[in-house]
């Protein structure tokens, strides 16, 4: 038994008789898992085909100088992952890839450009293809997931299948698109600052700093739950404040978690009242758009066509009834002067 080329299988002297061949991997193997043998063949004695790699060879006297082989021929594909990153602070290498089989065969895993994910070679079958982060998970959360592309292999719902003797690649590209935070500090009544308090969100990253500082402007944030708080900084002259809890712009927020999603610009403030100053109330109430009164349909006005009368919002008939009534005192008073002209006409002969 041997390797090819070893002493112990080549040109060895031997007897006539059946011999049995055969073949098993070595400790050292890289992994023969794949590869299929058509059979033994011998230069000048026919082998009888056994079951798996053996076979059974016969020599006579006649026999000398035989030399016996077996091929292997791989089954199976390779298969290359790759990532792209577009955008923000993150590189490649932040992120591992994988394709773990659907059946038989072996999952590689690893960053982009290893040799574990480059050209591997991998049984004919189905993968399924994924990405997880390799250390800087905060950075990576800013990243919205990419979609896979393969070339060489057919891609459906993120599994990709690798023919026998096929060279596959596949890509997956992460786009940054981070939300933003904002944490702002108020101050009401005593002689305290928003300096003299420091707000603060954790989640999947952690942003920390007096109000107007850059961690807590506008701040870059992945997508998730992150717990809001505040400290004091200011000694002394912080104490004796009261909070009236966070309130958030852009996402809710309850019992002082604020959940956010990918691409949402948030504004989270915390006010602290004074001892002695009555809490502040929920605001004022937008009470919507005003009554425009009701509309003249002759309209007019300024703007309006010649002719037309302006919409003043007040109605007409208030100022006409005073009107009316001064006709009507005058036609009484008309009445009652003639009344006495025509009496006296009347008694002439």
């Amino acid at each position: 038994m041997g390797r090819t080329g070893d002493a112990e299988i080549t040109g060895v002297a031997v007897g006539t008789g059946t011999y049995t061949l055969a073949e098993t991997p070595t400790e050292s193997s890289a992994g023969t898992e794949g590869y299929v043998t058509t059979g033994w063949e011998c230069d000048s004695v026919a082998p009888v085909q056994g079951s798996g790699e053996t076979a059974t060879l016969t020599l006579g006297t006649d026999d000398v100088d035989v030399t016996c082989t077996i091929e292997n021929t791989w089954r199976g594909g390779t298969l290359t992952l790759a990532k792209r990153v577009s955008g923000g602070p993150a590189a490649p290498g932040d992120w591992m890839l994988s394709a773990t089989p659907e059946g038989d065969g072996t999952a590689i895993e690893g960053s982009t450009g290893s040799a574990t994910v480059t050209a591997a070679p991998v049984l004919a079958g189905s993968y399924a293809l994924a990405e997880a982060p390799a250390r800087d998970e905060g950075a990576v959360t800013l990243y919205a997931p990419g979609e896979w592309s393969c070339a060489g292999g057919v891609l459906r719902d993120g599994v990709v299948r690798v023919a026998q003797g096929a060279d596959v690649v596949c890509e997956v590209t992460n786009v940054y698109d981070p939300a933003t935070l904002t944490l702002v500090k108020e101050v009401v009544g005593g002689e305290a600052t928003p300096a003299d308090w420091e707000p603060g969100a954790d989640g999947p990253t952690t942003h920390r700093g007096v109000t107007g500082a850059a961690g807590v402007t506008a701040a870059p944030v992945g997508p998730g739950a992150y717990s809001l708080s505040e400290s004091a900084v200011g000694g002394d002259v912080a104490e004796g404040y009261s909070t009236q809890g966070w309130r958030c712009v852009g996402a809710s927020v309850a019992d002082g978690v604020v959940r956010i999603v990918r691409g949402a610009d948030v504004t989270c403030t915390v006010t602290n009242v004074a001892a002695g100053v009555p809490p502040l109330g929920p605001g004022p109430v937008d009470p919507g758009p005003a009554d425009p009164g009701p509309v003249d349909a002759g309209g007019g006005g300024a703007g309006a066509p010649d002719g037309a009368l302006a919409v003043t919002g007040a109605d007409p008939r208030a100022a006409l009834a005073p009107a009316l009534g001064l006709v009507a005192l005058g036609l009484v008073l008309l009445g009652a002067a003639r009344a006495p002209a025509w009496r006296s006409r009347a008694r002439r002969p």
